[in-house]
Parts: C-alpha cells; structure tokens; sequence
C-alpha cells in the first residue's frame, strides 16, 4: 500500500488524532491510493487501484449505516452525500461511529482524502438527546402511554394502510368511571397514580402490534390492527375486569373503566370513527359504568 502523500498528509495531521482516524486517499474514480493504519485494519492491506465499492465492504464483512440504521453505501460517504456527517461502522461484530470530512488535495484536484474520526460517545450521547426529544414530542408524562396528537396520527397511518390491504382494526376509547370525584376527593396526586397505574394494566395487556394512548383527562385511546370488533370487546373486557380487580388501599370502592369500541368501516372517517367511539362510551356509561359498549343500542 503506498504511502499518504506526504505535504497533505502533514495538512490533514494538523487537525486529527491519528489514534481515533482513518484517513484513506483516492482518486475521482474511487479507486484507492493510499490509507493510514487504522484504514488499512478496516479495509485490508495490498489493496492498492482497487476501487472503493460496496462489493469490497461486503467481503470484508465491513457495513456502512446511518444513524436510524439505515444502510449506507460507501459512493454515499465518499461523494459526501449524506444527509449528516456521522456514519456507523461494523465490522465482524465490532461497531463504532465516525465523524466524514472529505478535504481535496491542493496541488492535485483528482486526489481527495477522507477522514474519518471515531466519535463513538458522542454519537451515542446525541442519539440519548434525540430519544428523549421524541419522547417528548410523541409520550404523556403523567402515563408513559403515547399522547393524544400522536395518536390521532397513527390513527391516520392505520386507517390509510388499512384501505391498502383491505384488513381491518379497531378503535376501543375508554374512560375512567367518576374520576372527576376521585380528584375532587383524594386530590391531583392521587388521581395521577391512578392514571398512571389504569395506563400500566392497559399496556400491558395489549400486543406489541396495539397503540395505546392518553386520549384526554382521564381517557385513554387504544387502535387495534388487524381486531374485529368482536375481538376487541373481548379484549378490552379482560383489561376491564383487569382493573375491577385492582386492590386500593386509599379507596374504599373499585376503580372501574368504561369503553366504547367502534370497528373500521371504509365509508367512515377517522374523525367519524372516534366520534363514534366517543357515542358508545357514553353510552357504556349512562348503562350504569364498569362496561363495554361495542354498538349503539
């Protein structure tokens, strides 16, 4: 493997820690003409005019990928075209995250270096800041469950892929009975540890497949994929029962839930089936509380 070119090896060294970078040299046709020690362990050695493309990284077992995870192709990083500078690297189980910069050689245009610096706990601290930036974009605190904007937006997702395969789900809205006088009696900090205890039996007691929301106050909507109507009121029964059985020490009467539950209908809007919802928890309600309402009477 030939050498780095010396006066912009010298100008590249200037700003990098040769311990945690990669510098690998090419020409405008990809083809390799130079590379630093940690380059080489990546790449292998006696590789010289061969091009850089994704067949070589795959037999190196050498893969490329964003930070969502996305696989990314090495004409990607090497045209700079990616959307961010970090880039993942895994090589035979072995992983780290670096940060591009393609610098082009002053006195030879044709030859251009890339630099790649591992900036490994960086990465992994902004992925943490963007994780928890969606959390709060898309979480109720009070419950952990999805918020009610983001629900309406899976509702939407739901209803339109459902048209596609023509499937079917489900839309269950359930209230927490009298919890206005659980407030009003017990206080807010109360009230919120029965909203977040409600909110856990109800998670847990749905597949991976369910979004389960705060829907309003004490609200919570569910979406099921691929639930008939039948199927949900089953299901959401057993979460009923669930919560009747629920042992307080604070109050002297169960806590109990009502659901009103409407399957999709091609003909129906997302606005008109979680209206619909709404109708038949009402109805579950004035029918006396602690029931399910799967159609109106």
């Amino acid at each position: 493997m030939k050498q780095l070119n010396t006066d912009f090896s010298m100008q590249a060294n200037t700003i990098i820690d040769a311990s945690r970078t990669a510098v690998i040299q090419f020409n405008q046709q990809h083809q390799l003409i130079a590379a630093s020690e940690l380059a080489l362990f990546w790449l292998g050695s006696n590789q010289s005019q061969r091009v850089l493309d994704d067949q070589w990284l795959r037999e190196r077992s050498l893969y490329l990928y964003d930070r969502d995870y996305q696989s990314i192709s090495i004409e990607a990083v090497l045209e700079q075209s990616l959307e961010e500078p970090y880039l993942g690297i895994s090589l035979h189980q072995n992983s780290c995250w670096v940060r591009t910069k393609l610098l082009v050689d002053d006195q030879d245009s044709n030859i251009k270096t890339l630099l790649l610096t591992e900036v490994t706990e960086l990465v992994e601290e902004l992925m943490v800041f963007r994780q928890q930036a969606s959390n709060a974009n898309t979480l109720d605190l009070t419950t952990s469950l999805y918020n009610r904007r983001h629900a309406i937006q899976q509702l939407h997702e739901l209803y339109n892929s459902t048209k596609k395969i023509n499937a079917t789900f489900s839309v269950a809205l359930i209230g927490i009975d009298h919890f206005k006088r659980i407030n009003d009696t017990y206080g807010h900090d109360l009230g919120d540890a029965v909203l977040a205890r409600v909110a856990q039996i109800i998670k847990q007691n749905f597949n991976k497949e369910t979004i389960c929301a705060r829907y309003g106050n004490q609200e919570f909507l569910v979406l099921l994929p691929n639930t008939n109507s039948h199927q949900a009121l089953v299901k959401v029964n057993q979460v009923r029962q669930l919560i009747f059985e629920l042992k307080w020490n604070q109050f002297p009467q169960p806590i109990t839930i009502s659901a009103g539950i409407v399957e999709w209908e091609p003909n129906k809007s997302v606005e008109q089936l979680v209206f619909m919802s709404d109708q038949r928890l009402v109805t579950a309600q004035k029918a006396g509380r602690n029931q399910v309402c799967g159609a109106l009477p």
